[in-house]
């Protein structure tokens, strides 16, 4: 059974990992004041950069 979600729980597209394109916001945690790492992959990212973490 899958869980239904709405759309509240999900980053916007452009936000998505770019790896994986993960955009559920329980699986993207912010490790710094500019870095998110997705729990799905793992990769590190600046979602308002749309660039790797430095």
């Amino acid at each position: 059974m899958h869980e239904h979600r709405d759309e509240s729980d999900l980053v916007r597209p452009e936000d998505a990992c770019p790896n994986c394109g993960e955009r559920d916001v329980d699986r993207l945690i912010w490790v710094d004041d500019d870095c998110v790492r997705c729990a799905t992959c793992g990769t590190d990212y600046n979602p308002l950069e749309q660039a790797p973490c430095a």
